[in-house]
């Protein structure tokens, strides 16, 4: 799937680079803008796993930091050791 935006069907609140940055930015839900590139994603398959890309950096995917108590959803350069 391409150029496709991640909504929380409880606060239409959309996945967004913070301030459209680039590989180690954060992940934030903001109000869905249609001209926004850094709203928009390609859900592709790497190794038998849904692997989300950022189309505004193609070179970075969706990841998750963190431990029990504390998350941070980033964007980081893709390993090929998923």
């Amino acid at each position: 799937m391409n150029n496709i935006y991640i909504m929380n069907e409880n606060s239409g609140l959309v996945l967004t680079i913070e301030d459209g940055g680039e590989a180690g930015s954060k992940i934030v839900q903001t109000e869905y803008d249609p001209g926004e590139p850094s709203q928009l994603f390609d859900i592709n398959y790497f190794n038998k796993q849904a692997v989300i890309f950022s189309t505004l950096w193609p070179d970075c995917v969706i990841t998750v930091d963190g431990g029990i108590t504390f998350i941070s959803i980033l964007i980081k350069i893709m390993s090929h050791n998923l």
